[in-house]
């Protein structure tokens, strides 16, 4: 009965509804329907459309709904397709295949995009005025290029380039306004740079949060030695915050680093400021809250609160200990300073009791001999006066004191010099250039 359907028109504004947020995936068709010899038909009649993605052959990518159209005197008809269900992009050439009732006919014709949808899809294009995009998906905007995949530019002393905005209000919700990812080794998921030289403050990114809780900027990183927020310049990362955390960095990896700055000059990797209170602020539950590798510069006071270990400790100037004064601990404190020498110099002393015989024997620690060498000795009698000597030196951690008389007390010193490893590796410099 059908010899033909006659295209009169296929527009096809699918692309342009993927920019313009107020049109439909929906594509308008008109044609001609005629039997064998060229007459018209003018009755109710079934069709159904299919979408291909080669001119023959293959298997339909998406097929419609059958419609039922009625043609004019002429055979002329008009109708719509809905394309929502397809999930075609439409990035590529497709050819439509016409089905009236049960017979399909040919050729399929190539769907082409109108010409304002087309202007959109390929090479560079400028919009004038707003661009608004709503999504009920993931995405409401994806940029793909060679070199920038979506670029936004504002001459407006106050104005974005880009803004994004995730508006959800749900207490376990974690929207983002702009996320930015790099496949590329070495690439940047999100960059920012600011060209003016003026004095003025500019940011390459800025970052600024209203919640309570809220990050201006929140950095993750997932690898194993991966870094959350990396800061390069003279000042690698500088932070301010009026009342809690300028900077903040977590990291869950072992050998990760919740923030990292790095500077190649003689700048600052990372500064802390505070007028009032702390610049900068560590905290651990087990591990450390801060280490330095190298030179450490302290300009003021340093207050410990517990115990200070060090492998080798050199503090120049007067070297002193505070401790609260035994006569007054609620108000006054007892500042001594420490005995100093050019040895590693170990002290220990008593006070003996000579026996009948006007002697004493002195014990020592166990390991007395083991740490020291080159012992000194010194004795005075207390009371009475007794010409006291050392009458056997240090031998198993024990020496002998005579020349006295019975029930006399001696006091007692005797020194050595540290020969312990620690020591004989890390000798003391006494004297170097500056």
């Amino acid at each position: 009965m059908f010899k033909k359907i006659i295209f009169v028109s296929c527009i096809l504004y699918l692309v342009a509804c993927a920019v313009w947020a107020n049109a439909s995936p929906i594509i308008s068709f008109q044609g001609r329907l005629t039997d064998a010899s060229g007459v018209p038909i003018t009755i109710a009649t079934t069709v159904t459309f299919s979408i291909y993605d080669s001119a023959t052959g293959g298997v339909a990518l998406w097929t419609s709904s059958a419609a039922s159209v009625t043609p004019d005197s002429n055979g002329f008809f008009s109708t719509t397709i809905d394309c929502s269900s397809s999930g075609l992009d439409f990035n590529r050439d497709y050819w439509m295949e016409v089905a009236v009732g049960s017979t399909s006919l040919s050729p399929r014709q190539q769907m082409t995009a109108a010409p304002y949808a087309a202007a959109l899809t390929t090479g560079d294009k400028k919009i004038s005025g707003s661009l608004s995009v709503e999504s009920s998906s993931n995405t409401a905007i994806f940029g793909s290029g060679a070199n920038i995949g979506v670029y936004g530019e504002t001459k407006s002393t106050t104005g974005r380039g880009i803004y994004g905005l995730a508006s959800t209000n749900a207490a376990a919700s974690y929207g983002y306004g702009v996320v930015g990812q790099s496949n590329c080794r070495g690439g940047v998921g999100v960059y920012g740079y600011s060209s003016w030289g003026g004095g003025n403050a500019n940011y390459g990114v800025y970052g600024t949060s209203k919640g309570t809780l809220g990050y201006g900027v929140y950095g993750w990183a997932q690898g194993a030695s991966g870094i959350g927020v990396y800061g390069t310049g003279e000042t690698g990362v500088f932070g301010y915050g009026r009342e809690r955390y300028g900077v903040y960095g977590t990291s869950a990896s072992l050998s990760g680093m919740g923030v990292c700055g790095s500077v190649e000059t003689a700048g600052t990797g990372v500064q802390g400021y505070s007028r009032i209170g702390i610049g900068v602020l560590g905290r651990s539950a087990t591990g450390y809250a801060g280490k330095f590798v190298g030179n450490i510069t302290v300009e003021g006071n340093a207050y410990v609160s517990g115990t200070l270990t060090a492998t080798n400790l050199s503090v120049p100037g007067a070297k002193s200990f505070v401790i609260d004064h035994p006569l007054d601990p609620q108000n006054k404190i007892l500042r001594h300073a420490a005995m100093e020498s050019p040895d590693m110099k170990n002290i220990y002393d008593g006070v003996a009791v000579l026996d009948d015989k006007g002697e004493a024997i002195i014990k020592l620690p166990a390991y007395f001999e083991a740490l020291n060498k080159d012992y000194r000795y010194q004795l005075t009698t207390l009371s009475e006066y007794a010409p006291v000597y050392v009458k056997q030196e240090i031998q198993n951690n024990t020496f002998m004191i005579a020349g006295g008389k019975a029930g006399m007390r001696v006091s007692w010193q005797v020194t050595g010099i540290r020969q312990d490893t620690y020591a004989k590796e890390h000798p003391i410099v006494v004297e170097e250039a500056k």
